[in-house]
């Protein structure tokens, strides 16, 4: 503050210098404090190895599919979505319980229950209807289907 009859100058100069002092600590916390962090490469590595084994599995799984209901003449598609949901459940465990990917998310789970429930219903619903889509169209077209998938998402979430 300036006062009448006291030497100003420095008053002002202390003033500015102390605000200037914490602008720099702001700063250096800032800096310190950065929201993206480095990735290493092995987390990379487990990434890209996780995506394409799902995109592989993905397309074998769609190929045996279609040989069994064209070639083999099953009949059975909801043995099918079974099995695949149980193994992918297997899957899921021993990436979880046993490799230690992640960690599970208990109260994630108890706090969104419901919404859990309406995903995998929807989930089950799409298997069911892409293997009814594969005994009836060929399997470069329903990839492309499947592929557009994404698209909804982002729709969905805007």
């Amino acid at each position: 503050t300036l006062l009448p009859g006291k030497d100003n100058h420095t008053s002002i100069y202390s003033h500015v210098f102390a605000r200037g002092k914490h602008r720099n600590h702001e700063i250096e916390e800032q800096e310190n404090h950065n929201p993206v962090q480095k990735i290493s490469i092995k987390t990379v590595l487990k990434a890209v190895f996780a995506l394409l084994s799902w995109m592989s599995l993905n397309i074998i799984l769609s190929l045996m599919n279609k040989h069994l209901f064209e070639v083999r003449e099953f009949r059975f598609p909801i043995l099918i979505i079974v099995v695949g949901t149980f193994s992918t459940f297997v899957g899921s465990a021993f990436c979880v319980f046993v490799l230690k990917i992640t960690p599970l998310p208990h109260e994630s789970i108890v706090n969104n229950w419901r919404l859990l429930l309406i995903l995998s219903i929807a989930h089950g619903l799409a298997t069911a209807l892409e293997n009814i889509s594969i005994a009836h169209i060929s399997i470069s077209l329903n990839q492309i289907i499947k592929s557009t998938a994404p698209a909804g998402t982002i729709v969905a979430s805007m």
